[in-house]
């Protein structure tokens, strides 16, 4: 049976309404004398263009999907890298911190390698012509690719300038003293100009991240930081150098075998005169030579007044703070008619002892001193010019310290004339040097001291940080009238410390002493080793017990009524106080308090020290409460360190797991910092 035209239109019927229902027929409209398409006509012209409509959709889409594959997985090694650049760059301000030019040079190459991949494998796949498109309709896309240069190019200024420094730094010391000044000077300025471009930049990259929304890791600001400091030191350096008018500082000789504060006797000095970038004269003299010539008398300090009724440069490194004694021994200097007369100031001191220059002797080598028939080598140092100065026959004809004269200038131009290799070593044995107080600095301008500070050159006292509970330790041996026998005295510094139920820190030092210099054959290292020993404690520190002393009471102080009174001297022995139960005295110095007293030792002699005293604070005892220790070595002496703290009650040390943590080290750095958390059982 044939089927009727009826039935042939119904299949079709019900999809045409369903069509006309999403696509809806819209009124006839007539435009002059012609008449708008019919709505069969129409409907499959609609169909043919959303068929395609929706084929070029498909083909966008997967063409989208692609694409954003790769930018998902450009996005991907972009966080990786940038993982990497923030690491390095810590790195970066790490070693600009610490003047590690090879270090900073490998990160900055790390991160310049590092930014070129990520921006070529960008270009590769077009996203900055898509950004650039994309700006049209959203204009915070058109900072990205700008960025991103701006960034390739502050990386690459940065390598260039940390490069620059690591010049200076193996160059400097042969521009200043082989008559290339200038040359410093002028690199100098270039440098600067280079540091004020990386500025520059990074201020553009702030402004890009606040553009498209991109805020930089700390890493990035504390770079900056170092830059910044590094552009003030360089300005302050510039400034200090490079004048035409010409510049002293001064370079004290500290020798270890008589103690001194800051470490050591002050035997001799040199003043260095640099004008416009050169040193122009080294002229090294006796310090009894200023000493001898002081416009004005002041009193020593009660300790010192044993040996000598008037202070002097020779004794003015008193205190264990370095800035305060080079600015003492400095204001001795200027106030002695060999410089006050010609208006010769000083814009500031270093500080050598011999440790330092032995080293400087076994990288550089040997030094011919024909004239006294001797060959100066890093182990006959101390000894050949320790004999000269005491029974040679320059002492005889009046001037004891002449060997140093002549051997000074010498050392020095070896020291220009360094190859590659030897600056190398040289640069390691100054910076383990740096970390021992053997080589300390100061300056009279303060912002150049801060730097020096900041660079660990400065020989500065700790200050505490804005903590709850923080312990502190520092033992000071003076030699006064003991020879040069601490050449050959061993220390042995030990601090057992106890935290109690209530946090109570409760400390038991010993301080054991040994002179070693029974076979020697020079009396100056036989003699009895007389020690004024201080022990610095946090402030307001209880001493309970303290032994092994000589238990000397203080002599009566010297009156003279026409002397000066030092400032410094005078607020710390007004804050002394006579231990009767104890033979000892009690002062503030420092934020410090200190009890101290005098140990002789003769030689052959082992003496040991013992004191025991509670901190004012107490610990509030909680689980993950820090706790902080610090430990302060005086330069030059031969100490040995060890450190046991006990754990309250019902805590372990969580460094270690265990209710003590010890430490120990037969070489303490100048600065021991221990932080440490206490963790409830």
């Amino acid at each position: 049976m044939k089927p009727c035209a009826y039935s042939k239109t119904m299949p079709i019927e019900p999809r045409y309404k369903k069509l006309a229902d999403i696509i809806k027929p819209e009124p006839k409209a007539t435009y002059g004398s012609m008449t708008a398409p019919a709505p069969a006509t129409r409907v499959r012209r609609h169909s043919r263009v959303r068929i395609f409509t929706m084929i070029t959709l498909a083909a966008v889409l997967v063409a989208g999907a692609g694409y954003l594959t790769i930018v998902a997985e450009l996005r991907n090694e972009f966080l990786s890298a940038k993982k990497d650049i923030a690491a390095n760059m810590r790195e970066v301000s790490v070693a600009l911190k610490s003047f590690d030019m090879k270090k900073a040079n490998e990160s900055l190459a790390a991160i310049t390698r590092q930014i070129d991949t990520v921006k070529s494998q960008a270009q590769s796949v077009g996203i900055f012509q898509l950004f650039t498109l994309g700006g049209k309709l959203f204009p915070v896309l058109n900072a990205v690719p700008g960025a991103l240069d701006d960034f390739v190019a502050f990386s690459g200024a940065a390598l260039g300038v940390s490069e620059e420094l690591g010049a200076l730094q193996s160059g400097a010391f042969q521009m200043m003293f082989g008559g290339r000044g200038h040359e410093l000077v002028t690199r100098l300025d270039a440098l600067d100009q280079k540091i004020s471009t990386m500025i520059a930049l990074a201020n553009r990259l702030q402004a890009s991240a606040t553009t498209v929304h991109v805020s930089f890791p700390s890493d990035y600001l504390a770079l900056m930081t170092e830059l910044y400091r590094n552009q003030t030191l360089l300005q302050g350096v510039h400034e200090l150098l490079g004048t035409a008018t010409p510049t002293h500082l001064a370079i004290l000789f500290q020798n270890p075998s008589e103690m001194r504060p800051t470490g050591g006797f002050i035997g001799s000095y040199a003043v260095v005169t640099v004008q416009d970038g050169s040193v122009t004269n080294i002229d090294v003299r006796d310090i009894y030579d200023p000493d001898g010539q002081l416009n004005e008398a002041v009193l020593p300090p009660r300790p010192l007044q044993a040996i000598t009724g008037r202070w002097g440069a020779r004794d003015a490194n008193w205190f264990f703070d370095f800035p305060t004694s080079a600015a003492k021994v400095i204001s001795f200097l200027e106030k002695s008619k060999i410089y006050s007369e010609r208006g010769t100031t000083f814009a500031g001191a270093v500080a050598l002892n011999v440790h330092l220059i032995e080293d400087m002797l076994k990288v550089v080598g040997p030094i011919e001193l024909a004239g006294y028939q001797k060959t100066i080598t890093a182990e006959n140092f101390l000894a050949a010019v320790q004999t000269e100065v005491e029974s040679g026959a320059d002492k005889t004809a009046g001037t004891p310290k002449r060997i140093l004269s002549v051997l000074t200038p010498m050392l020095f131009e070896k020291l220009g004339s360094a190859t590659a290799e030897q600056k190398r070593a040289l640069a390691q044995t100054l910076g383990e040097r740096v970390k021992h107080k053997d080589l300390m600095a100061y300056a009279a301008d303060r912002t150049l001291e801060a730097y020096i500070q900041n660079a660990k050159l400065g020989g500065e006292l700790y200050t505490p940080e804005a903590r709850s509970t923080e312990d502190y330790l520092a033992v000071v041996d003076t030699n006064i009238a003991g020879g040069k026998s601490d050449a050959f005295m061993n220390e042995s510094v030990a601090l057992d410390s106890r935290i109690d139920v209530e946090g109570r820190i409760i400390n038991h030092l010993t301080v054991t002493r040994a002179h070693t210099g029974a076979g020697q054959t020079e009396w100056w290292y036989r003699a009895p080793n007389k020690n004024f020993i201080q022990v610095l404690t946090p402030f307001e520190s209880r001493l309970t017990a303290f032994s092994g002393h000589d238990g000397k009471i203080p002599d009566a102080p010297l009156v003279r009524p026409s002397y000066l009174r030092d400032a410094d001297v005078q607020a710390i022995e007004q804050s002394a106080e006579w231990l009767p139960e104890f033979k000892a005295q009690q002062y503030m110095q420092f934020g410090k308090t200190t009890f101290a007293a005098w140990m002789t030792v003769s030689r052959g002699e082992k003496k040991t020290l013992v004191a025991d005293y509670e901190l004012a604070r107490q610990l509030i005892l909680a689980p993950d409460v820090g706790y902080r220790f610090v430990f302060e070595r005086q330069s030059g002496t031969n100490t040995r360190f060890s450190y046991r703290v006990e754990a309250p009650p019902g805590f372990i040390w969580k460094e270690n797991g265990s209710t003590t943590y010890t430490f120990e080290t037969d070489t303490p750095e100048s600065r021991i910092v221990l932080d440490l958390t206490l963790e409830k059982l």
